[in-house]
């Protein structure tokens, strides 16, 4: 990519060809036109002839900095790409990051919102809470009535509660 400077020297036009190669090829392209031209008109050639002298000023090569633009069609291609994915899905509410701009492995690129799932992860609390206080209450009616060594495995009751309670445990995760 040109650095958005060049200079020019000794009659060079910046990334181009001399300006003598210029004045050569427009000599070699215009020269059978201009030869051409006083063909059959003997009067143009003493005319040509007769004319005023041109006053043509010579100048010292300078060197000089030149600003460059470039302008270009295409398409860019990214050195790097990612797949970015949601462990859940929801209404976006923020994007606290700026576009192009470099993100750590873990780092947050959208807020959802979470209402719904806070909604669910309290009624999972809840029901574990409910599914351990009703076994609670079987252990101690179990104990109330005399003693009996408590065996979870051979009360109904109890096994439904402990079950309730893992299935909430669950759905909490």
């Amino acid at each position: 990519m040109a650095s958005g400077r060049e200079s020019v020297s000794n009659g060079a036009v910046a990334g181009g060809t001399p300006s003598w190669v210029r004045v050569w090829w427009v000599l070699v392209v215009l020269s059978p036109w201009l030869t051409s031209c006083g063909r059959g008109q003997p009067d143009a050639v003493e005319a040509s002839s007769k004319r005023a002298a041109v006053e043509v000023r010579l100048g010292k090569p300078e060197t000089r900095t030149l600003a460059v633009t470039l302008t270009a069609t295409g398409s860019l291609v990214a050195r790097e790409t990612a797949v970015v994915a949601s462990a859940t899905g929801g209404p976006v509410i923020s994007i606290p990051i700026a576009e192009g701009s470099a993100v750590e492995r873990g780092g947050v690129l959208v807020e959802i919102n979470a209402g719904d799932y806070r909604l669910r992860l309290d009624q999972a609390r809840a029901s574990e809470a409910q599914a351990a206080l009703a076994l609670k209450q079987v252990e101690n009616e179990l104990a109330a009535r005399g003693g009996i060594p408590f065996d979870p495995l051979r009360q109904r009751a109890v096994v439904v509660a402990e079950a309730n309670r893992g299935a909430a445990r669950l759905e909490k995760q």
